[in-house]
């Protein structure tokens, strides 16, 4: 269930913002390693905090924590929502040849909780390969993520 479609509507923006550096990223020659760091960390910034924005819509607000933690908000849906997304994810990795069990997902969102915050203060590291950030993993929970909150939202 989707309670704030404002906060979706947000976390929209943050999406393209995350797909647009994406595509820069992917355009440029393979060999310019300086560059491609340059523009991973606002991706990897941009993106983690969209699925902070897509979890907090799915939030019943009293309960939604003033704080960036992947993992917490995610436990924080409804049983139902968490599963559906869950299956989804693992179902797209799964069919792009990367499996995943359940262990692993729940493994992969507390690694990733506060990724937000770590590629935010990116000023923190000078090596972008310092932080570990599955970028399948963390597209895939993004796209189905979103999807099931719009699919959700037009109920």
């Amino acid at each position: 269930m989707v309670f704030d479609k404002e906060i979706l509507g947000v976390a929209t923006t943050f999406i393209y913002a995350a797909k647009t550096l994406e595509q820069q990223m992917n355009s440029i020659t393979k060999g310019n390693i300086v560059m491609n760091c340059s523009l991973f960390v606002p991706y990897a910034a941009n993106s983690a905090f969209a699925c902070e924005l897509i979890l907090k819509s799915m939030i019943n607000p009293p309960q939604i924590p003033q704080k960036h933690n992947l993992d917490v908000l995610f436990n924080l849906l409804d049983v139902t929502d968490r599963n559906k997304i869950e299956t989804e994810v693992r179902k797209q990795l799964s069919n792009n040849g990367k499996e995943i069990s359940h262990k692993d997902f729940v493994k992969k969102i507390v690694t990733h909780s506060k990724a937000f915050e770590e590629w935010r203060y990116a000023y923190d590291f000078t090596n972008c390969s310092e932080k570990k950030y599955d970028k399948d993993f963390m597209d895939t929970f993004m796209d189905c993520s979103i999807e099931y909150a719009v699919s959700q939202s037009k109920k």
